[in-house]
């Protein structure tokens, strides 16, 4: 057969080449219609599909070729289907795909001959590529969400609408291949089934990674330090428990079991990965049934974890709870009334006194003791999170800060009336001690002192 010299593709219709100087049409009636082909009569008048039962090829594709503008005949061509193709819309569907729909140009005789060789539930024949789109776009208003197989130039639209285009990479289109979401490099239809295996292992396990890794542990976490459980050290471990659990149930995913795969030999380190692999999925079949259970529970700790609104009545010492193997730390001192804190908060000058308001910050570890002296009385002993108020008469006073045996002080000086704000800040591991006063309230102690607990409230004669 002598090569083209010229070649057009129509879309959706057929081609157009010149062959020895002659203009050949090959396509569908379409084609040859539009180009002022005649037809015959018989062919006009029923179509592609009296001609291919009349030749008792009715499963066959009929091509119709025209030469110099004048019709030349029909050749009929048998589509073959792909070895394997039945048995893997059967896997499919007993993976739970609910419905298949053949999407195609030919026309309606073949399609339906093919779709009841391949056991496909819906037809769609003599699609244009935006009737494909049409057919996808209508599933998807139904609720469904749609799948999309293909490998030519006509289906490179139908399969970036659909929710998932899977494009047959062994002979299929650039276009195609570009417009999908996943590419199969083989023609083996099969590898349908094991991508939609390993996407399924996949989604699943990004959902258990996220309840169990963050939604269980983390609320447990949270609400064990907000009972006093735990302390940093211990919150920093559970931090990281997530983390390793991902990581395990995570493994898995490099062992997905296609049904009907053979198994390959394997070497020490994927044995390694095989062992993890079916150690997290034990894990996480054995926990799957409670953890519906496990979240409640955590979320009623939560809930529990919140302290009781405190009794403006009581004198009770002051305790930071730690976690059950550490002593608890509370103050020698009985805390001020609730009504004392109101009255602190207001930040009220007296108008016989120098007032100074001492805030501590919150450091990691809850219970480290800071005294408060004044001008070389009685020590008061602060924790995180607390202030204390005193009340100076006019001049200039020290203030000392002891940690740990260590002391600093600083000198405050002012009037009757005034007000004067020092913060305490340090650190857990090698404490240091900053003071930072200001002859006005400086707004960043003042908002600390405002969320801090008054645990003394002493005049110092």
């Amino acid at each position: 057969m002598p090569e083209p010299q010229q070649y057009e593709q129509i879309q959706a219709r057929g081609v157009k080449a010149t062959v020895e100087g002659r203009a050949v049409l090959v396509g569908n009636p379409a084609l040859l219609s539009e180009a002022g082909v005649a037809l015959p009569s018989s062919t006009l008048a029923t179509g592609a599909t009296a001609a291919a039962d009349a030749a008792g090829i009715g499963s066959s594709t009929p091509v119709h070729v025209a030469v110099d503008g004048r019709f030349a005949g029909i050749v009929y061509i048998a589509d073959a289907v792909r070895p394997g193709a039945r048995e893997a819309l059967v896997a499919l569907k007993a993976t739970g795909v609910k419905r298949t729909v053949m999407l195609t140009g030919d026309n309606a005789a073949t399609a339906h001959a093919v779709a009841q060789q391949l056991g496909i539930d819906e037809v769609h024949a003599e699609l244009l590529p935006e009737g494909k789109v049409g057919v996808i776009a209508e599933l998807q208003k139904q609720g469904h969400r749609v799948a999309m197989v293909g490998d030519g130039i006509n289906d490179a639209p139908a399969l970036a609408r659909a929710d998932v285009g899977i494009a047959m990479g062994g002979g299929g289109t650039q276009a195609a291949l570009e417009a999908a979401d996943v590419a199969l490099m083989t023609d083996d239809l099969a590898k349908i089934g094991a991508a939609r295996a390993i996407a399924r292992r996949a989604y699943r396990t990004v959902q258990e990674n996220l309840f169990v890794g963050v939604g269980v542990v983390h609320v447990l976490g949270i609400a064990a330090a907000l009972m006093g459980w735990i302390g940093p050290i211990e919150a920093a471990i559970i931090h990281l428990g997530p983390d390793v659990l991902v990581f395990v149930n995570s493994v898995k995913l490099l062992r997905v079991r296609i049904p009907g795969a053979r198994e390959p030999r394997q070497t020490t380190s994927q044995a390694l990965i095989s062992f993890i692999s079916k150690l997290g999925d034990t894990f996480m079949k054995s926990i799957r049934p409670h953890l519906f259970a496990l979240v409640a529970g955590a979320a009623l700790l939560a809930g529990c974890a919140t302290p009781p609104p405190p009794n403006p009545a009581a004198e009770i010492p002051h305790c930071y709870k730690t976690n059950k193997g550490r002593t608890i730390a509370c103050t020698s001192a009985p805390v001020p009334s609730l009504n004392a804190d109101a009255d602190a908060k207001r930040f009220a000058p007296d108008p016989s006194a120098l007032t100074v308001f001492v805030v501590r910050r919150n450091w990691a570890d809850g219970r480290n003791f800071v005294k408060v002296y004044s001008d070389g009385g009685p020590g008061v002993e602060t924790l995180p999170n607390t202030m204390i108020r005193l009340k100076f008469k006019p001049g200039a006073h020290v203030i000392a800060f002891e940690f740990e045996g260590k002391r600093q002080s600083i000198t405050v000086e002012g009037k009757a009336g005034d007000v004067r704000f020092v913060r305490i800040d340090g650190t857990v591991w090698s404490w240091k001690s900053s003071y930072e006063w200001a002859a006005e309230p400086e707004a960043s102690i003042r908002e600390r002192a405002l969320k801090s607990r008054l645990v003394a409230d002493v005049t110092v004669r």
